[in-house]
């Protein structure tokens, strides 16, 4: 089982600490930690899906029972955030895009590579099933 912290719960971030909630009930997941500049926000959705929280990112990386980052914040602050996970040897989830340039990208990407952990980007409506017949019904 893996413990995950999410950054960021004012949109997509709401959505992974739903997921993850299910997951903890199928013993997938045996921590998650919402992580929110907001407090109210924070304190609100980690109450809904039954999970901790905290407004500092930092208190979340270093976190024994945290292995993994899913980074929802604006993607302005995507590149520095991997970073950060990164320097304290968290796998991490960003949303798209990754980063705001390629060269950003290939830089998380390298570093990952060199201490071998993951880097995953969240696409989840490209293959979604309504999107793929609502473009059938558009071209």
């Amino acid at each position: 089982m893996i413990g995950v912290a999410v950054l960021g719960v004012g949109g997509w971030g709401q959505n992974h600490a739903r997921v993850l909630s299910q997951l903890r009930g199928e013993e997938i997941v045996s921590d998650v930690l919402i992580v929110d500049i907001d407090e109210k926000r924070a304190k609100t959705i980690a109450r809904r899906f039954g999970h901790e929280w905290t407004t500092s990112y930092e208190e979340a990386l270093k976190r024994d029972n945290i292995d993994a980052i899913i980074i929802a914040t604006p993607t302005r602050l995507h590149y520095q955030h991997a970073l950060m996970a990164l320097e304290y040897d968290k796998h991490i989830l960003v949303e798209k895009p990754l980063t705001e340039t390629v060269e950003q990208a290939l830089k998380v990407i390298r570093i990952a590579g060199d201490k071998k952990r993951l880097v995953m980007v969240g696409f989840l409506l490209r293959f979604s099933p309504a999107i793929l017949k609502a473009r059938e019904y558009c071209m």
